[in-house]
């Protein structure tokens, strides 16, 4: 799964643990990537992958 976050709030990193908290509560294992899309960190792709 690949997807863009967008905020002028700059918040990737909340972003980042929703993802690995909802896999754990799930009992799923996700490798996650992520970049930076913009300097200021306000765009951010994320690339979830099911191990």
């Amino acid at each position: 799964l690949v997807f863009d976050y967008h905020s002028a709030r700059c918040m990737a990193h909340v972003c980042l643990g929703l993802l690995k908290g909802c896999a754990a509560h799930f009992g799923q294992v996700i490798h996650i990537m992520h970049q930076n899309q913009t300097e200021d960190g306000s765009q951010v792709r994320f690339w979830l992958e099911a191990q």
